[in-house]
C-alpha cells in the first residue's frame, strides 16, 4: 500500500503521506534526476536498497531530447522511463 509510511508530519520531514519514491518506482525501474552538475538515476536492482548511479556524459547524450533540452536551461528533470 503506497499510502502507508513510517514517517510522521514531524516539521522538516517531507514525503511523510508515503505516495512520492513509492509511486515512481511502481512505474518506473531507473528514475533519472538531473538538475546543474548533478546527473544520476536510481536503481532498485541489488541489495534490496536504492542505489543511485552517476551518467556519464554518454549516458545523458541518448536521453530524449526534450530532457536534454531542459537540463540546458538549468532546469532539474526528473526522467521517469516508463517499466514494461
Amino acid at each position: 500500500d503506497i499510502s502507508r509510511s513510517s514517517k510522521t508530519q514531524a516539521g522538516g520531514t517531507t514525503g511523510y503521506k508515503g505516495v512520492g519514491w513509492k509511486s515512481v518506482f511502481r512505474v518506473c525501474e531507473a528514475p533519472h534526476v538531473l538538475s546543474r552538475n548533478w546527473r544520476f538515476k536510481f536503481s532498485s536492482s541489488g541489495l534490496g536498497m536504492l542505489t543511485p548511479i552517476w551518467l556519464e556524459d554518454e549516458d545523458v547524450r541518448s536521453l530524449p531530447k526534450e530532457v536534454l533540452d531542459a537540463h540546458q536551461r538549468g532546469e532539474t528533470v526528473f526522467y521517469l522511463p516508463l517499466a514494461d
